[in-house]
C-alpha cells in the first residue's frame, strides 16, 4: 500500500511517501507562514522524484490537530483535495497521537503542543495507550492532572512546547521529565503519521467508504 502523509499542524511541516511500511522519501519546511505557499510544490517534487503519479497513492493521511489553527486547516484542505482528485480514502490522525506514536515499550510519554501563554495541548500515553483525555490548559494544570500511576516516574515529553523556555522551566521544576529541545521530535514525524494511518486503515478492514475525504474531522481542542 502506497501512502502519502501530510502534517502542517506545527511550525515544521512534513510530507512522507511510504510503501509497504518502508519510507520512500520525506520533505519538510520549517516556517508555518509558508505552509500555504510551499506545501503543494513540495508534495509534487517528492512524488515526481519517486515516479509517483498524483492518483497513485492508495491512501492519504493528515494530522487533524491540535496545533496551529491555520496550519491544521491548510493540511486538511490539501489532503482532502488530493484524496478527492485521486478517488482514494483519507485517514486523519490526532497530532498528539502522532508525537507519541513511535515510542516502544511501557514507558510514559507526554505529548505537549505549545498553545501560548504557558498553555499547551497535552495527552499522556503509556505503551501506546492513552492515559488521559486530550486537553488544553496551563502546563502546570496539565502536570497536576497526571494520574497517580505516573507520579515520580520518568516521562518523555514530545512536542514543540519543549522549545518554549518558560514551559521547559515548569517541567524541570515539576518532576522527572525528559526532553531534548533540539530534537526533531519536537514536531510530528510524517513517517510516523503514515505508519499510524496505515494501521488504522488496516484495522478497519480497509473500508474506503469509512474514510471518504468528506468524513474527515478536525480536532482543534480549543476551550472557546
Amino acid at each position: 500500500m502506497l501512502i502519502l502523509a501530510i502534517d502542517t499542524s506545527c511550525a515544521n511541516a512534513g510530507v512522507c511517501l511510504m510503501r509497504g511500511g518502508n519510507v520512500l522519501g520525506t520533505v519538510s519546511q520549517a516556517d508555518k507562514r509558508t505552509h500555504s505557499v510551499k506545501l503543494l510544490p513540495e508534495i509534487q517534487a517528492l512524488m515526481e522524484s519517486h515516479g509517483v503519479a498524483p492518483a497513485e497513492p492508495d491512501l492519504f493521511a493528515v494530522t487533524t490537530g491540535p496545533g496551529s489553527f491555520t496550519g491544521v486547516r491548510i493540511g486538511a484542505a490539501t489532503a482532502k483535495m488530493l484524496a478527492y482528485a485521486a478517488g482514494k480514502p483519507l485517514v486523519g490522525v490526532n497530532t498528539l497521537d502522532v508525537l507519541a506514536g513511535d515510542i516502544d515499550g511501557d514507558g510514559y510519554v507526554l505529548s505537549l503542543i505549545d498553545a501560548r501563554n504557558l498553555r499547551a495541548y497535552g495527552r499522556l500515553y503509556r505503551g501506546g495507550r492513552q492515559l488521559t483525555p486530550g486537553a488544553v490548559d496551563k502546563v502546570t494544570a496539565l502536570i497536576g492532572a497526571l494520574p497517580e500511576e505516573a507520579r515520580g516516574k520518568k516521562i518523555i515529553v514530545r512536542g514543540d512546547a519543549v522549545l518554549n523556555p518558560g514551559i521547559r522551566a515548569e517541567l524541570a521544576a515539576a518532576g522527572d521529565f525528559e526532553f531534548v529541545p533540539e530534537s526533531d521530535r519536537a514536531y510530528p514525524d510524517p513517517a510516523v503519521l503514515a505508519a499510524m494511518a496505515g494501521q488504522i486503515f488496516d484495522a478497519a478492514g480497509r473500508d474506503a467508504a469509512r474514510f471518504a475525504p468528506e468524513k474527515l474531522r478536525i480536532e482543534y481542542m480549543k476551550d472557546w
